[in-house]
Protein backbone atom coordinates (compact mmCIF):
# COMPACT_ATOMS: atom_id res chain seq x y z
CA UNK A 1 0.00 0.00 0.00
CA UNK A 2 1.35 3.67 -0.85
CA UNK A 3 2.94 5.60 2.11
CA UNK A 4 1.40 8.94 0.91
CA UNK A 5 -2.02 7.20 1.41
CA UNK A 6 -3.63 7.47 5.62
CA UNK A 7 -6.44 5.90 7.02
CA UNK A 8 -8.80 8.08 9.12
CA UNK A 9 -12.22 8.51 11.13
CA UNK A 10 -14.45 10.96 8.76
CA UNK A 11 -15.87 13.73 10.29
CA UNK A 12 -19.15 16.51 9.19
CA UNK A 13 -16.31 18.09 7.33
CA UNK A 14 -16.32 15.65 5.13
CA UNK A 15 -19.81 15.33 4.27
CA UNK A 16 -19.93 16.74 0.66
CA UNK A 17 -16.77 14.48 -0.50
CA UNK A 18 -18.01 11.80 1.19
CA UNK A 19 -21.45 11.47 -0.26
CA UNK A 20 -20.15 12.87 -3.54
CA UNK A 21 -17.23 9.88 -3.71
CA UNK A 22 -20.21 7.03 -2.72
CA UNK A 23 -22.41 8.53 -5.56
CA UNK A 24 -19.86 8.23 -7.95
CA UNK A 25 -18.12 5.00 -7.26
CA UNK A 26 -21.74 3.41 -7.18
CA UNK A 27 -23.02 4.80 -10.01
CA UNK A 28 -19.84 4.41 -12.23
CA UNK A 29 -19.76 0.45 -11.14
CA UNK A 30 -23.83 0.23 -11.64
CA UNK A 31 -26.65 2.13 -11.61
CA UNK A 32 -26.89 6.13 -11.14
CA UNK A 33 -27.02 6.25 -6.94
CA UNK A 34 -28.14 9.04 -5.02
CA UNK A 35 -27.30 7.89 -1.79
CA UNK A 36 -28.58 10.90 -0.22
CA UNK A 37 -32.25 9.58 -1.23
CA UNK A 38 -31.24 5.98 -0.73
CA UNK A 39 -29.89 6.20 2.70
CA UNK A 40 -31.53 9.49 4.43
CA UNK A 41 -30.46 7.93 7.48
CA UNK A 42 -27.19 7.51 6.93
CA UNK A 43 -26.63 11.13 6.04
CA UNK A 44 -26.09 14.10 8.71
CA UNK A 45 -23.88 17.07 8.61
CA UNK A 46 -22.15 16.02 11.56
CA UNK A 47 -19.38 14.04 13.62
CA UNK A 48 -21.89 11.33 15.15
CA UNK A 49 -23.11 10.32 11.62
CA UNK A 50 -20.10 10.72 9.52
CA UNK A 51 -17.85 9.08 12.15
CA UNK A 52 -19.20 5.97 10.97
CA UNK A 53 -17.15 5.79 8.34
CA UNK A 54 -13.51 5.03 7.80
CA UNK A 55 -11.68 6.26 4.65
CA UNK A 56 -8.45 5.74 3.25
CA UNK A 57 -6.74 9.47 2.41
CA UNK A 58 -4.29 10.71 -0.17
CA UNK A 59 -3.36 14.03 -0.94
CA UNK A 60 -6.16 15.36 1.21
CA UNK A 61 -8.75 13.32 -0.84
CA UNK A 62 -11.42 9.95 -0.48
CA UNK A 63 -9.73 6.95 -2.20
CA UNK A 64 -11.70 4.91 -0.52
CA UNK A 65 -14.44 4.31 1.84
CA UNK A 66 -16.27 1.66 4.31
CA UNK A 67 -19.16 2.41 6.65
CA UNK A 68 -19.42 0.96 9.94
CA UNK A 69 -23.01 1.56 11.25
CA UNK A 70 -24.05 -0.06 15.13
CA UNK A 71 -27.40 -1.66 14.35
CA UNK A 72 -29.31 -2.24 18.29
CA UNK A 73 -31.96 -5.40 17.76
CA UNK A 74 -34.35 -6.85 19.63
CA UNK A 75 -34.91 -10.41 19.71
CA UNK A 76 -37.32 -12.30 22.18
CA UNK A 77 -37.05 -9.30 24.39
CA UNK A 78 -33.53 -9.71 24.69
CA UNK A 79 -31.10 -6.73 23.69
CA UNK A 80 -28.52 -7.19 20.58
CA UNK A 81 -25.87 -5.27 19.23
CA UNK A 82 -25.66 -5.67 15.47
CA UNK A 83 -23.69 -3.52 12.81
CA UNK A 84 -23.75 -2.85 9.04
CA UNK A 85 -20.51 -2.98 7.40
CA UNK A 86 -21.29 -1.37 4.34
CA UNK A 87 -21.15 0.94 1.77
CA UNK A 88 -18.00 -0.65 0.64
CA UNK A 89 -16.20 1.27 -2.16
CA UNK A 90 -13.21 2.18 -3.74
CA UNK A 91 -12.13 4.67 -6.55
CA UNK A 92 -12.07 2.73 -10.19
CA UNK A 93 -8.76 4.15 -10.71
CA UNK A 94 -7.47 2.95 -7.04
CA UNK A 95 -8.07 -0.41 -7.16
CA UNK A 96 -5.92 -3.40 -6.80
CA UNK A 97 -3.84 -1.40 -4.10
CA UNK A 98 -4.96 -2.82 -0.81
CA UNK A 99 -6.92 0.09 0.25
CA UNK A 100 -10.08 -1.75 0.75
CA UNK A 101 -8.57 -4.80 2.41
CA UNK A 102 -7.29 -2.41 4.99
CA UNK A 103 -10.39 -1.25 5.81
CA UNK A 104 -12.21 -3.82 6.24
CA UNK A 105 -9.91 -5.50 8.55
CA UNK A 106 -10.01 -1.74 10.80
CA UNK A 107 -13.94 -3.04 10.77
CA UNK A 108 -13.79 -5.95 12.03
CA UNK A 109 -11.57 -4.47 14.58
CA UNK A 110 -14.20 -1.91 14.94
CA UNK A 111 -16.79 -4.73 15.56
CA UNK A 112 -14.36 -6.16 18.65
CA UNK A 113 -13.86 -2.62 19.94
CA UNK A 114 -17.84 -2.23 20.15
CA UNK A 115 -18.28 -5.83 21.04
CA UNK A 116 -21.15 -6.38 18.50
CA UNK A 117 -23.14 -9.32 18.78
CA UNK A 118 -23.41 -9.82 14.99
CA UNK A 119 -22.65 -8.19 12.21
CA UNK A 120 -24.47 -7.88 8.48
CA UNK A 121 -23.82 -6.97 4.81
CA UNK A 122 -24.71 -7.42 1.08
CA UNK A 123 -22.49 -7.86 -1.84
CA UNK A 124 -20.13 -11.09 -3.08
CA UNK A 125 -20.39 -13.61 -0.78
CA UNK A 126 -16.54 -14.94 -1.68
CA UNK A 127 -15.42 -11.30 -0.91
CA UNK A 128 -16.32 -11.32 2.55
CA UNK A 129 -16.83 -14.98 3.56
CA UNK A 130 -12.73 -14.58 4.68
CA UNK A 131 -14.42 -12.15 7.15
CA UNK A 132 -16.59 -14.71 8.97
CA UNK A 133 -20.24 -13.44 6.59
CA UNK A 134 -21.96 -16.23 5.27
CA UNK A 135 -25.63 -15.82 3.62
CA UNK A 136 -27.78 -17.45 6.31
CA UNK A 137 -30.99 -16.15 7.95
CA UNK A 138 -34.50 -16.43 6.41
CA UNK A 139 -37.35 -14.53 4.55
CA UNK A 140 -40.07 -15.14 2.29
CA UNK A 141 -41.54 -13.10 -0.68
CA UNK A 142 -44.93 -14.36 -1.46
CA UNK A 143 -46.48 -13.01 -4.27
CA UNK A 144 -50.03 -12.08 -4.67
CA UNK A 145 -52.29 -11.53 -7.93
CA UNK A 146 -55.55 -9.76 -8.57
CA UNK A 147 -56.69 -13.03 -9.48
CA UNK A 148 -55.95 -14.60 -5.78
CA UNK A 149 -57.40 -11.63 -4.46
CA UNK A 150 -60.98 -12.30 -6.01
CA UNK A 151 -60.77 -15.57 -4.39
CA UNK A 152 -60.65 -13.59 -0.83
CA UNK A 153 -63.21 -11.08 -0.39
CA UNK A 154 -62.59 -8.77 2.61
CA UNK A 155 -64.83 -9.44 5.45
CA UNK A 156 -67.19 -7.16 7.14
CA UNK A 157 -65.31 -4.37 9.08
CA UNK A 158 -61.96 -4.15 6.74
CA UNK A 159 -63.47 -3.12 3.40
CA UNK A 160 -63.19 0.60 4.33
CA UNK A 161 -59.51 0.35 5.06
CA UNK A 162 -58.02 3.29 3.65
CA UNK A 163 -54.24 4.15 3.00
CA UNK A 164 -52.74 7.25 3.92
CA UNK A 165 -48.95 8.32 3.22
CA UNK A 166 -46.94 8.86 6.25
CA UNK A 167 -44.69 11.98 5.53
CA UNK A 168 -42.06 13.27 8.10
CA UNK A 169 -44.36 15.54 9.74
CA UNK A 170 -46.39 12.82 10.50
CA UNK A 171 -45.66 12.31 13.71
CA UNK A 172 -48.64 10.77 15.37
CA UNK A 173 -48.62 8.52 12.72
CA UNK A 174 -44.58 7.66 12.87
CA UNK A 175 -45.29 6.75 16.42
CA UNK A 176 -47.59 4.49 16.32
CA UNK A 177 -46.39 2.89 13.39
CA UNK A 178 -43.13 2.55 15.90
CA UNK A 179 -45.18 1.00 18.29
CA UNK A 180 -46.35 -1.60 16.23
CA UNK A 181 -43.19 -2.29 14.40
CA UNK A 182 -41.83 -2.74 18.89
CA UNK A 183 -44.13 -5.34 19.29
CA UNK A 184 -43.14 -7.80 16.87
CA UNK A 185 -40.71 -10.65 18.58
CA UNK A 186 -37.33 -9.36 16.21
CA UNK A 187 -36.87 -5.67 15.68
CA UNK A 188 -34.32 -2.92 15.07
CA UNK A 189 -34.64 -0.36 17.41
CA UNK A 190 -34.91 2.54 14.55
CA UNK A 191 -34.65 5.59 16.82
CA UNK A 192 -37.09 8.73 16.90
CA UNK A 193 -39.89 9.84 14.63
CA UNK A 194 -37.06 11.61 12.49
CA UNK A 195 -34.75 8.38 12.18
CA UNK A 196 -37.97 6.08 11.97
CA UNK A 197 -39.30 8.01 9.03
CA UNK A 198 -36.14 7.87 7.22
CA UNK A 199 -35.80 4.14 8.05
CA UNK A 200 -39.37 3.45 6.25
CA UNK A 201 -38.18 5.73 3.31
CA UNK A 202 -34.74 4.07 2.52
CA UNK A 203 -34.37 3.15 -0.98
CA UNK A 204 -37.04 5.57 -1.98
CA UNK A 205 -39.78 3.62 -0.66
CA UNK A 206 -42.87 5.31 0.81
CA UNK A 207 -44.85 4.39 3.59
CA UNK A 208 -48.63 4.42 3.92
CA UNK A 209 -50.50 3.93 7.33
CA UNK A 210 -53.74 1.73 6.56
CA UNK A 211 -56.44 3.98 8.93
CA UNK A 212 -59.79 2.30 9.48
CA UNK A 213 -62.01 5.62 9.95
CA UNK A 214 -59.47 7.48 12.29
CA UNK A 215 -57.73 4.91 13.70
CA UNK A 216 -54.78 3.36 12.52
CA UNK A 217 -54.55 -0.64 12.24
CA UNK A 218 -51.32 -1.52 10.53
CA UNK A 219 -48.54 0.31 8.22
CA UNK A 220 -46.49 -0.76 5.11
CA UNK A 221 -43.80 0.50 3.04
CA UNK A 222 -43.60 -0.05 -0.38
CA UNK A 223 -41.60 1.25 -3.44
CA UNK A 224 -42.73 3.87 -6.19
CA UNK A 225 -44.56 1.69 -8.08
CA UNK A 226 -46.28 0.04 -4.86
CA UNK A 227 -45.88 -3.22 -6.23
CA UNK A 228 -42.80 -4.37 -3.80
CA UNK A 229 -43.42 -4.09 -0.05
CA UNK A 230 -40.66 -4.64 2.33
CA UNK A 231 -42.52 -4.65 5.87
CA UNK A 232 -45.91 -5.10 6.41
CA UNK A 233 -47.01 -4.75 10.21
CA UNK A 234 -50.41 -4.38 11.65
CA UNK A 235 -51.99 -4.69 14.88
CA UNK A 236 -53.22 -8.48 13.99
CA UNK A 237 -51.82 -10.62 11.17
CA UNK A 238 -55.83 -11.54 9.83
CA UNK A 239 -55.57 -7.57 9.82
CA UNK A 240 -52.18 -7.47 7.80
CA UNK A 241 -53.42 -9.99 5.39
CA UNK A 242 -56.45 -7.93 4.70
CA UNK A 243 -54.09 -4.75 4.32
CA UNK A 244 -52.18 -6.46 1.48
CA UNK A 245 -55.52 -7.36 -0.79
CA UNK A 246 -56.65 -3.96 -0.03
CA UNK A 247 -53.64 -2.57 -0.91
CA UNK A 248 -53.53 -4.69 -4.41
CA UNK A 249 -57.21 -3.73 -4.80
CA UNK A 250 -56.98 0.00 -4.59
CA UNK A 251 -53.66 0.33 -6.32
CA UNK A 252 -55.53 -1.66 -8.65
CA UNK A 253 -52.11 -3.65 -9.35
CA UNK A 254 -51.83 -6.96 -11.60
CA UNK A 255 -49.82 -8.42 -8.60
CA UNK A 256 -47.64 -7.04 -5.83
CA UNK A 257 -44.37 -9.41 -3.50
CA UNK A 258 -44.00 -9.09 0.29
CA UNK A 259 -41.41 -9.73 2.56
CA UNK A 260 -42.07 -11.63 5.31
CA UNK A 261 -40.25 -12.58 8.04
CA UNK A 262 -40.02 -16.43 9.49
CA UNK A 263 -41.62 -15.25 12.86
CA UNK A 264 -44.39 -13.82 11.23
CA UNK A 265 -46.35 -17.24 11.23
CA UNK A 266 -49.97 -16.74 11.46
CA UNK A 267 -49.30 -14.34 8.57
CA UNK A 268 -47.88 -17.21 6.47
CA UNK A 269 -50.64 -19.31 7.46
CA UNK A 270 -52.81 -17.13 6.26
CA UNK A 271 -50.82 -16.73 2.45
CA UNK A 272 -50.10 -19.88 1.63
CA UNK A 273 -52.93 -21.64 0.78
CA UNK A 274 -53.83 -17.75 -1.32
CA UNK A 275 -51.03 -16.36 -2.72
CA UNK A 276 -50.17 -17.55 -6.32
CA UNK A 277 -46.27 -18.66 -5.46
CA UNK A 278 -43.30 -17.61 -2.28
CA UNK A 279 -39.37 -18.13 -2.62
CA UNK A 280 -37.36 -18.42 0.95
CA UNK A 281 -34.10 -16.60 0.82
CA UNK A 282 -31.43 -15.34 3.21
CA UNK A 283 -31.54 -11.86 3.58
CA UNK A 284 -28.22 -11.14 3.95
CA UNK A 285 -24.94 -11.86 4.98
CA UNK A 286 -24.23 -12.07 8.76
CA UNK A 287 -20.96 -12.65 10.98
CA UNK A 288 -21.81 -14.05 14.14
CA UNK A 289 -19.23 -13.04 16.89
CA UNK A 290 -21.04 -13.66 20.42
CA UNK A 291 -22.88 -17.01 19.43
CA UNK A 292 -24.30 -17.62 22.83
CA UNK A 293 -25.91 -14.08 23.15
CA UNK A 294 -27.29 -14.68 19.22
CA UNK A 295 -28.01 -18.31 19.31
CA UNK A 296 -29.75 -17.74 22.80
CA UNK A 297 -32.12 -14.49 21.61
CA UNK A 298 -33.12 -16.63 18.83
CA UNK A 299 -33.62 -19.59 20.14
CA UNK A 300 -35.94 -18.19 22.73
CA UNK A 301 -37.61 -16.61 19.80
CA UNK A 302 -38.17 -20.06 18.33
CA UNK A 303 -39.91 -21.14 21.49
CA UNK A 304 -42.45 -18.49 20.97
CA UNK A 305 -43.48 -19.50 17.91
CA UNK A 306 -43.49 -22.98 18.58
CA UNK A 307 -43.24 -26.05 21.70
CA UNK A 308 -39.59 -27.87 20.77
CA UNK A 309 -38.72 -31.07 22.55
CA UNK A 310 -37.05 -31.13 25.89
CA UNK A 311 -32.91 -32.07 25.09
CA UNK A 312 -29.54 -30.44 25.24
CA UNK A 313 -26.26 -30.92 22.89
CA UNK A 314 -23.29 -28.66 23.20
CA UNK A 315 -21.79 -27.96 19.59
CA UNK A 316 -18.18 -27.08 19.29
CA UNK A 317 -17.56 -23.89 16.81
CA UNK A 318 -13.95 -23.95 15.90
CA UNK A 319 -12.35 -21.25 16.92
CA UNK A 320 -14.47 -19.89 19.21
CA UNK A 321 -15.05 -22.93 21.70
CA UNK A 322 -18.18 -25.29 22.98
CA UNK A 323 -21.82 -23.42 22.41
CA UNK A 324 -24.27 -25.35 25.07
CA UNK A 325 -28.33 -25.22 24.11
CA UNK A 326 -30.49 -26.47 26.11
CA UNK A 327 -34.50 -26.60 26.20
CA UNK A 328 -36.34 -27.66 29.54
CA UNK A 329 -39.93 -27.45 29.96
CA UNK A 330 -40.63 -24.65 28.14
CA UNK A 331 -37.18 -22.73 29.18
CA UNK A 332 -34.41 -22.41 27.08
CA UNK A 333 -30.62 -21.95 27.87
CA UNK A 334 -27.48 -21.18 25.49
CA UNK A 335 -24.21 -20.79 27.11
CA UNK A 336 -20.09 -20.95 26.24
CA UNK A 337 -18.61 -23.95 28.31
CA UNK A 338 -15.74 -25.57 28.96
CA UNK A 339 -16.83 -29.57 28.30
CA UNK A 340 -16.24 -31.83 24.83
CA UNK A 341 -18.84 -30.93 22.50
CA UNK A 342 -20.36 -33.72 20.39
CA UNK A 343 -19.07 -32.56 17.40
CA UNK A 344 -17.15 -29.85 15.63
CA UNK A 345 -17.94 -27.22 12.93
CA UNK A 346 -16.39 -24.72 11.43
CA UNK A 347 -18.13 -21.58 11.58
CA UNK A 348 -19.37 -20.79 8.42
CA UNK A 349 -20.54 -24.73 8.67
CA UNK A 350 -22.06 -23.62 11.91
CA UNK A 351 -24.16 -20.62 10.75
CA UNK A 352 -25.82 -22.71 8.31
CA UNK A 353 -26.79 -25.60 10.69
CA UNK A 354 -27.97 -22.88 13.65
CA UNK A 355 -29.92 -19.90 11.86
CA UNK A 356 -29.51 -20.97 7.91
CA UNK A 357 -31.98 -21.68 5.15
CA UNK A 358 -32.72 -25.01 5.03
CA UNK A 359 -32.36 -27.96 7.41
CA UNK A 360 -29.58 -28.97 9.60
CA UNK A 361 -28.70 -32.29 8.04
CA UNK A 362 -28.88 -30.80 4.28
CA UNK A 363 -25.77 -29.07 5.39
CA UNK A 364 -23.71 -31.85 7.16
CA UNK A 365 -23.43 -34.73 8.43
CA UNK A 366 -25.34 -34.95 12.13
CA UNK A 367 -24.41 -37.73 14.58
CA UNK A 368 -27.20 -40.09 14.59
CA UNK A 369 -28.06 -39.65 17.91
CA UNK A 370 -28.72 -36.22 18.09
CA UNK A 371 -30.57 -35.95 14.16
CA UNK A 372 -34.46 -35.71 15.47
CA UNK A 373 -33.34 -33.45 18.15
CA UNK A 374 -31.52 -30.77 15.97
CA UNK A 375 -34.27 -31.08 13.42
CA UNK A 376 -36.87 -30.19 15.92
CA UNK A 377 -35.41 -27.14 16.73
CA UNK A 378 -33.18 -25.55 13.95
CA UNK A 379 -32.35 -23.39 11.78
CA UNK A 380 -33.47 -20.60 13.82
CA UNK A 381 -35.84 -17.57 12.77
CA UNK A 382 -33.02 -15.09 12.09
CA UNK A 383 -34.19 -12.96 9.54
CA UNK A 384 -33.56 -9.10 8.52
CA UNK A 385 -35.53 -6.12 7.32
CA UNK A 386 -34.38 -4.34 3.74
CA UNK A 387 -34.87 -0.82 5.24
CA UNK A 388 -32.87 -1.53 8.07
CA UNK A 389 -28.96 -0.90 6.83
CA UNK A 390 -27.97 1.59 8.41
Amino acid sequence: MDNDVVMRRLCAADYDEALDFLNLVFSMAKKPHDFQKALPRMWARDDEHMGRHLAMIRDGRIRALVGIYPIPAVIAGRKLMFSTVGNVATHPYETGKGYMTALLNAAMSQLDEMDADASRLGGLRQRYARYGYEPIGLQYTFFLTAHNARSKPLPAGLDDVVFRTIGPNDIDLLNQAAALQRECPMYVERGDASDFYNTLTAWENLPAAALQGERMIGYLVANKSGETISECIAKDDETALHMLFAWLAQKGLPALSVSVAPWQTELIRRLIPLCESWSAASPCHFFIRRWDRVIGALLALKRRLTPLCDGAFTLGIRGWGALRLEVRGGDTDVSKVNEEPAFWLEPATAAHVLAGTVPPYCVCEIPPDLAPLLTDWLPLPLSWCTLDRV
